[in-house]
């Protein structure tokens, strides 16, 4: 048994495996594939692997590896894995630092989830030459009290750590890897979600950056911007999505700048449950060569005043021409900003004005009336659009229904 050089095995009891491996200290590369654990147990440890001192390659198909102590596989210079480690201690305000085997020239991890706690945070040897993702639809969860502090801002820890994570996400761009194989020459590149988890916070709290500071102020005053996500969005611009979600992040004008200077964007869609930015900026995004599609979420548009957000679409339509664009309004799928609507239905100590009521001829913000309102925007940017000399087909607009969440009502073609 010491003799064996190369091992591949498939749904190995971790037991049985625990047993035997320790024994096969000839082993140079071993493959696991779906390892069926016999506890509560659901990640390998390096420990496992540690008495096969001439093990060069490990390639776990499926499973993922505790990143504690890695640094312990010494010969190895191939890793395929999922890197996962102990939930973290709230708040994250030092990152972790992860040691990578010394010698490891090839990084391939698996797994569409991004723990920034992990990935940000790798030590990686000088000697690693290759660094590949096997999941090309990926997503990066911020968490309320862990990434954050009790406001909602962005740790500075915690956003090195982001922005790590996607400077290794651009480092796997240039070799993409899709289930196992290098996908279609026509690949359009990852898609990616930067989704904030408020779940935690006893109100309503939107991603915040850090408190603030400007960038580019040593290339001259005029150069200077407002600080903003800009560090964490600047890492996200070299990772080249083809597909961009952003969920309750709290943006400025400079950030859809940067957003709007992401030329390999195809779709982007804002996940809000209130104003998360600036609707005169909007326009910004007309510029980016390849996007046909972007959705917004309707609650927080319709509580802004509907010229001010109707003409922001049409500058964004016109801003696009003459490339077509799909702009969908959908509802928001989590708990939104509802506070001023609270007890509406019920309370008839005023005299039920509201700042809704100035925008939109006395309906409440309640979401039996969002599919009114959201139609009667996009009425409004289809009027606007009539006579802008747009080409047929050049823009389509859509709304969805809040309270079935299924397409819906207003499907309306600018110049058809």
């Amino acid at each position: 048994m010491t003799q064996l050089r190369s091992l591949a095995l498939t749904h190995p009891s971790y037991g049985d495996m625990a047993a035997t491996l320790p024994s096969l200290t000839g082993l140079t590369k071993l493959v696991l594939n779906e390892v069926d654990f016999d506890s509560q147990r659901r990640t390998l440890k390096p420990s496992l692997f540690t008495a096969l001192h001439n093990l060069r390659s490990l390639e776990l198909s499926v499973d993922n590896m505790h990143v504690e102590d890695l640094e312990q596989l010494t010969a190895l210079t191939h890793l395929f894995a999922g890197l996962v480690a102990k939930e973290p201690r709230r708040p994250l305000t030092i990152a972790p630092v992860w040691p990578m085997p010394p010698r490891l020239r090839s990084l391939t991890f698996h797994g569409s989830e991004i723990d920034i706690g992990v990935l940000g945070c790798l030590q990686l040897p000088q000697c690693l030459e290759r660094v590949a993702c096997d999941d090309d639809e990926l997503e990066i969860e911020l968490t309320y009290g862990v990434h954050t502090d009790p406001d909602g801002r962005l740790l500075p820890a915690m956003e090195g750590a982001l922005a790590n994570a996607l400077d290794l996400l651009a480092r796997a761009r240039d070799e993409p890897v899709v289930d196992g194989e290098p996908p279609a020459e026509d690949w359009p590149g990852y898609s990616v979600g930067i989704v904030f988890d408020n779940d935690d916070s006893d109100e309503f709290v939107m991603l915040r950056p850090q408190a603030g500071g400007l960038v580019g102020a040593a290339a001259g005053a005029d150069a200077a911007l407002p600080r903003g996500h800009l560090p964490w969005l600047e890492a996200l611009a070299a990772v080249r999505p083809a597909e961009l979600n952003l969920e309750n992040i709290m943006l400025d004008e400079a950030d859809l700048r940067c957003i709007a200077g992401m030329t390999s964007l195809k779709a982007l869609s804002f996940e809000d449950g209130k104003p998360s930015f600036p609707v005169g900026a909007l326009p910004l995004l007309g510029i980016l060569p390849r996007l046909g599609r972007l959705e917004l979420c309707t609650r927080p548009l319709v509580r802004q005043p509907q010229e001010e957000v109707a003409q922001a679409i049409k500058r964004l339509c016109t801003a696009a021409a003459p490339r077509r664009l799909d702009v969908v309004l959908k509802p928001y799928d989590g708990i939104s900003d509802d506070s001023d609507d609270d007890d509406s239905d019920d309370d008839d100590s005023g005299d039920g004005d509201s700042d809704d009521d100035e925008y939109w001829g006395g309906t409440r913000g309640h979401a039996s009336n969002d599919d009114e309102q959201s139609q009667a925007l996009l009425a409004r940017v289809n009027g606007l659009l009539g006579g802008a000399g747009l080409a047929p087909g050049m823009v389509r607009l859509e709304a969805r229904s809040l309270r079935a969440f299924t397409w819906s009502g207003v499907n309306m073609t600018v110049g058809a």
